[in-house]
């Protein structure tokens, strides 16, 4: 989802590495917090089957995608 808004609205090539790598970098944050309210046992919980868990982890993911998407319109 970021990297589309950022093509669709960037205006030069450094635009596009710019934003795009900035919006990586708020991708991963986001997925690195959402593991740490999950905790370190979170590959183990989801072998056992507790789809919770991984849903949450996709929905904490997916938000903040479209709220960066939705920010990084300029």
């Amino acid at each position: 989802l970021v990297l589309a808004s950022v093509l669709a609205h960037a205006v030069s090539l450094g635009d596009l590495l710019t934003w795009g790598g900035i919006g990586l970098l708020v991708q991963v944050l986001a997925f690195l917090v959402g593991r740490l309210l999950l905790g370190a046992d979170l590959p183990r919980r989801m072998r056992e089957g507790q789809v919770s868990s991984g849903l949450f982890l996709g929905v904490v993911s997916l938000s903040a995608g479209v709220l960066n998407a939705a920010t990084l319109i300029h």
